[in-house]
């Protein structure tokens, strides 16, 4: 869905909202005539069984300003068991995390050449133990600022938290569910993933080390949501998401669903199709091996982790 459909009078309408510019721009501190919006608009549609993992837009997105935000607009009611938005809690400041952004919120994807999505994991209950060396290590430091919030443009003005907060615990195959969780002083005992019901108009805004993912889409609609990135105007726009290089995005972006699980699959089908094709077809074949090779040599999530020390 991404590409032209995001280019649609009627969706920019929505999703560049005036009153959506207006909370954008006071999370920056600018007027609304002084923010501005990337080209490229991630419109996406969420199947059945698809989930996104848990990451950091920083990861993709890093090559302009350091103000940059996101808004994720979901396109109709969002509830949880549709597919919705998850944010763990204080991510983006808390000293658990400061290694988490150290390393990999601090990662360049496409200039590392990384295998895959991209996703730090699939499975929040990493992200516990991710984090609690740090939580022990450094719970004496003092929080940073960032930015971290939701408001509601449209017929429902909620924020992230404002329906309940759970824990989000994988269950299987990134399929989640809710529980309680608890907070300690100055920050939680373990991370807290914050979600609930979305309605049409609902936005949460957050900026590019707040880690966050998505439940699973348990029936059978598509959830339809945008994500929209904000900066200031005078200030470097990562080129790859403006003007012409905007176009391509889609043949090298793979923050979303499970996309890099299923080109492999398809590169793998071709091997196999090689393998049995007539001498002619051969060439085929071995352009085919080469593209696994060049996938195989590139690293992982899992390598990096390990060089992180996670």
């Amino acid at each position: 869905m991404e590409g032209e459909q995001s280019k649609r009078p009627e969706v920019l309408a929505c999703v560049e909202h005036p009153s959506l510019r207006a909370a954008i721009a006071a999370v920056l501190g600018e007027s609304p005539e002084d923010v501005i919006t990337f080209d490229y608009k991630w419109l996406r549609g969420v199947p059945r069984r698809r989930f996104t993992g848990a990451h950091m837009d920083h990861v993709y997105m890093s090559r302009g300003s350091s103000r940059l935000v996101t808004s994720w607009v979901p396109l109709g009611d969002a509830p949880i068991e549709m597919g919705s938005l998850a944010m763990c809690k204080g991510s983006h400041r808390l000293p658990a995390f400061q290694h988490m952004r150290d390393t990999y919120g601090s990662m360049d994807q496409e200039a590392v050449g990384m295998k895959g999505t991209g996703w730090f994991t699939e499975d929040p209950a990493e992200v516990q133990a991710a984090t609690s060396a740090s939580a022990s290590r450094d719970s004496k430091a003092e929080p940073e600022t960032g930015t971290e919030t939701g408001t509601g443009p449209g017929t429902g003005t909620g924020t992230a938290t404002d329906k309940r907060e759970d824990t989000l615990e994988d269950t299987d195959n990134g399929t989640l569910s809710t529980s309680e969780g608890t907070e300690g002083e100055g920050h939680p005992a373990t991370p807290v993933w914050v979600g609930g019901d979305y309605r049409a108009g609902d936005v949460i805004i957050f900026g590019m080390h707040t880690l966050h993912m998505s439940t699973a889409n348990l029936t059978d609609k598509v959830r339809i949501s945008c994500d929209v990135r904000w900066q200031p105007m005078n200030e470097p726009v990562d080129p790859r998401y403006m003007g012409a290089a905007a176009a391509d995005v889609g043949s090298r972006a793979v923050a979303g669903l499970r996309a890099a699980h299923d080109e492999l699959e398809g590169v793998v089908e071709c091997i196999s199709a090689g393998s049995e094709a007539e001498e002619g077809s051969t060439s085929s074949a071995r352009e085919s091996s080469s593209k696994v090779g060049a996938e195989d040599a590139k690293p992982t999530i899992q390598d990096m982790k390990v060089k992180w020390g996670f």
